[in-house]
């Protein structure tokens, strides 16, 4: 056999090259036509995606694999509609009904929005206009969630002071009971007014207090859940039964910690395809790092306690997770 020469060798290595680029290019020719077609097909669809954003219950997730699947969306608030998120709620938003919620959502050019407040009374009763969804998260580790996002936020302004300079600050390492306490909590009503918050009702949609008392179930009841008629502990099993008759209204209902099993259901009901991790996942180490699991706010039994109502309606949340993920799954296996 003849050797190659070096001639022949580098013909066969430019040819080898070019084959590369040109695969290369028709994948991302053939990925930009796969997310054009999702793109049109969802500014087609008649229904609007319309998510139910419950504070620290992967809001953030949504919200891109939304975007990552075609749809269009408000990007300069986390997907929420201006005027539907905790920085932003004003009674102008609130008085909407569902029917102009749809239309200015079609002005706006949106396929997908989000709302990251309470429910409104009439809210869930739009089903011509709207695909409902909803993702729940365990109450206690959202709990944990909330406060440790507006302890190194919020409280510490750890990333950001509030006059909008970046600022870092070293703190001592202490137990999350200590930023519960009345104290801290003036502390973050405070600063959420120096940020601007328009409203109480904002700022009581981020307080740690509320946080851990029934807050899945607040949300689900509308405005009296924040409005300071139901104070802290007096949420009752006739709230948390309204609560679950509001959660069989959702055609679409996400656990947070299944979501790689009930993700199916956005398959079924929108034809998503595109999947992306957790966002805002904190590590294990992190987690680890700043506090024992003795150092938790209130303590698993003490919250346990406090939110009995909160647990059955996640856990009633649960069992339809699971019932439409069943469905869903059916229903895309006869269709293949």
């Amino acid at each position: 056999m003849i050797p190659p020469t070096s001639r022949t060798m580098q013909v066969l290595l430019m040819l080898i090259l070019a084959l590369m680029i040109m695969v290369a290019v028709l994948n991302i020719f053939a990925g930009t036509i796969s997310f054009d077609s999702k793109k049109k097909r969802a500014i087609e669809r008649d229904e609007i995606v319309y998510f139910t954003h419950v504070h620290k219950s992967g809001g953030t997730t949504m919200c891109k694999t939304a975007q990552a699947n075609g749809e269009e969306v408000n990007r300069d608030n986390n997907c929420n509609m201006k005027g539907d998120g905790p920085w932003t709620i004003t009674e102008k938003s609130l008085s909407r009904t569902c029917e102009e919620r749809y239309q200015l959502a079609k002005e706006e050019g949106y396929s997908f929005v989000a709302m990251e407040r309470f429910l409104l009374e009439d809210e869930l009763d739009c089903k011509d206009r709207f695909v409902y969804i909803l993702m729940v998260r365990d109450p206690e580790q959202r709990h944990n969630s909330h406060v440790d996002v507006h302890r190194h936020g919020v409280l510490q302004d750890k990333h950001r002071s509030f006059v909008g300079r970046k600022k870092k600050m070293k703190t001592k390492k202490r137990k999350r009971s200590n930023y519960n306490t009345m104290a801290t909590r003036r502390i973050l009503r405070r600063r959420l007014k120096k940020r601007h918050v328009k409203s109480e009702l904002g700022i009581a949609l981020m307080d740690n207090y509320i946080s851990g008392d029934n807050y899945l179930t607040r949300i689900l009841i509308g405005e009296r859940g924040f409005d300071g008629t139901l104070p802290i502990g007096s949420i009752t099993d006739e709230h948390g039964e309204e609560a679950k008759k509001k959660l069989e209204q959702f055609d679409v209902i996400l656990r947070l910690e299944k979501f790689e099993e009930d993700k199916v259901q956005l398959l079924s009901h929108l034809g998503w395809t595109e999947w992306i991790g957790v966002a805002n996942a904190r590590s294990k180490e992190v987690w680890d790092e700043e506090s024992s699991e003795s150092d938790r706010v209130n303590g698993p039994t003490t919250y346990e306690l406090n939110n009995s109502v909160d647990l059955a309606v996640y856990e009633h949340a649960r069992a339809l997770a699971e019932r439409l993920t069943a469905r869903a799954r059916t229903k895309t296996s006869s269709s293949l």
